[in-house]
């Protein structure tokens, strides 16, 4: 856990505005990045995280809280209570206060049943986070996720590191990048009115399996919401696809057994969608950005682009028979 320094006079301040706000003693701080900090009280731990504007933070209580009001219970009690009261404005952000959840059996995406559990959670949480589409300060407020433009921009960028790109991989994986994410764009656009036409719902937008905490007493929690936005559940069901299909190896018949992907992959812009390598353009485009201070990513990102390469190349092919 990496720790950063804080000046005396910083942590004399944020202790009196905890204790103002929130009444307890705060005993330590341990800094999990800027805007993330554990706060060690008299009693218990929480969580400290901090929003860029009023807005960001309001939207996270106004959410969350709801959540807890409709009864979905796999997301963290925020101790933070109103706007106009609990929320601290200190060190450049909006702080919120919630429960920390301490989490000592690993979630990972390498077990069967991690991958199961994680998807009957996520259609609770979209049993329920449809709901709150209705709420005047969320349906005002939340961004709209743009599945098309954002993915068109990725690519864009990819493009733009090519010429550096093509010096560290081999030119076969580099066309197949180039292949599956231009067939991925052109058959998306074909069936996109069938995504369009979807109900819209309040997606998680990062499903990564960081964000599914199982407690001691094998309760599973679904937390980090800080990428909320309107779209169809579709598009959290496509990230996860994404996220475990390289623990099925790039079987689609694996990918077919979990019911509710069983759902989606009878949807052509879905299939579409899940030829498009939002993965490694991810991994390029970031490791293109740091190189300079991590000269290390670009190695991770090139073992990466190898690994499984001939599945997922298989996978791709099986899928474009499926929409052509």
């Amino acid at each position: 856990m990496r720790t950063n320094e804080m000046r005396d006079d910083h942590y004399y301040r944020l202790f009196f505005l905890l204790k103002k706000e929130y009444g307890f003693k705060v005993e330590k701080v341990t800094f999990i990045k800027r805007n993330v900090w554990l706060i060690y009280t008299t009693e218990r731990i929480y969580v400290l995280k901090g929003y860029s504007s009023f807005k960001q933070a309001a939207l996270q209580i106004i959410f969350m809280k709801s959540l807890k009001q409709i009864e979905f219970q796999a997301v963290p009690c925020l101790r933070t209570n109103t706007l106009s009261s609990g929320m601290i404005h200190f060190h450049y952000f909006y702080w919120v206060l919630q429960d920390y959840i301490s989490s000592q059996i690993p979630f990972r995406f390498t077990s069967s049943k991690d991958r199961s559990d994680g998807l009957n959670l996520l259609e609770q949480y979209h049993h329920y986070s449809g709901r709150l589409l209705h709420h005047p300060f969320l349906y005002l407020h939340l961004p709209r996720y743009e599945l098309y433009t954002k993915w068109l921009q990725r690519y864009e960028r990819f493009l733009y590191f090519l010429p550096l790109i093509r010096q560290k991989i081999h030119a076969e994986e580099i066309e197949f990048i180039l292949y599956s994410a231009n067939l991925s764009l052109k058959n998306l656009t074909r069936f996109y009115h069938s995504f369009t036409d979807e109900t819209n719902s309040i997606i998680h937008g990062d499903v990564a399996s960081h964000n599914f905490l199982r407690t001691d007493d094998e309760k599973l929690y679904l937390i980090d919401y800080d990428l909320i936005a309107v779209a169809p559940k579709s598009i959290d069901y496509l990230q996860y696809a994404h996220r475990i299909l390289p623990f099925l190896e790039w079987s689609f018949a694996e990918l077919k057994k979990l019911p509710q992907m069983n759902e989606q992959l009878k949807k052509k812009w879905f299939l579409s969608a899940l030829m498009f390598p939002a993965d490694l353009l991810r991994e390029w485009n970031v490791a293109m950005t740091k190189y300079l201070s991590e000269p290390r990513c670009l190695i991770r990102a090139s073992e990466y682009t190898n690994s499984q390469f001939e599945s997922r190349k298989q996978f791709v092919e099986e899928i474009y028979h499926m929409v052509r």
